[in-house]
């Protein structure tokens, strides 16, 4: 890919971001990994070829066998799962006007474990790409890193789970699999346009981290 402007704006991501909002995956997990209460109305983010969708759903919590922690019938796991179709992740924002119900349209998702050399085009004028150095989102003039790139002991490291607009605000939204250990089974993180600061194109919002022991 050639970039036609030759003026270049780095910039990397915030340690922290707002905590309003939150990200959570389906499935099994360490019971103090999962904050969120069953019954609590959080958006699934559905996805499918063309297109996907936000959807209000309830939570359903229970507990669940820990199969590295627990032992004689204990389940001190959760299972965070909810009626109907399994969605990619859960999303929720404290504060309104972030998250919308209804059709969205990907510019990207599922792409597992990706290479040093990988270039994924988003939007005109804009890429994701993965060097020896991380992770970058690239839009016109301007590049901002937002993950280091690596693989771990198992040969996992930096996938990316979703592009597109999250936010309704017309600009892109990223959220990929940061594995950086080979203890990381998951390590989502949200990067959302709406709450960029300064010069940034996205802005990390919210993370989910589980660990394997």
């Amino acid at each position: 890919m050639i970039l036609s402007l030759s003026v270049i704006v780095l910039f990397t991501i915030s340690a922290e971001g707002p905590c309003s909002c939150h990200v959570l995956a389906p499935g099994t997990f360490h019971g103090s990994e999962v904050t969120a209460l069953a019954g609590e109305s959080w958006l699934g983010l559905f996805t499918g070829e063309e297109s996907c969708e936000l959807l209000p759903v309830v939570l359903r919590i229970i507990p669940a066998e820990d199969v590295v922690l627990d032992r004689n019938g204990e389940q001190t796991g959760k299972k965070v799962y909810n009626s109907g179709n399994v969605p990619l992740l859960y999303l929720l924002s404290e504060d309104e006007g972030v998250f919308y119900p209804g059709e969205i349209f990907p510019l990207l998702f599922q792409q597992e474990d990706v290479e040093i050399g990988d270039v994924f085009d988003l939007a005109a004028e804009e890429y994701l790409e993965v060097r020896e150095e991380g992770l970058y989102f690239v839009k016109s003039s301007q590049e901002q890193r937002i993950c280091n790139s690596y693989e771990n002991l198992y040969g996992e490291g930096l996938s990316i789970t979703w592009a597109g607009d999250l936010d309704g605000d017309g600009l892109t939204d990223i959220i990929v699999n940061d594995r950086g250990h080979y203890a990381i089974p998951m390590g989502l993180k949200v990067f959302l346009s709406s709450f960029a600061e300064g010069s940034e194109l996205v802005h990390f919002v919210a993370e989910f981290v589980t660990v394997s022991c």
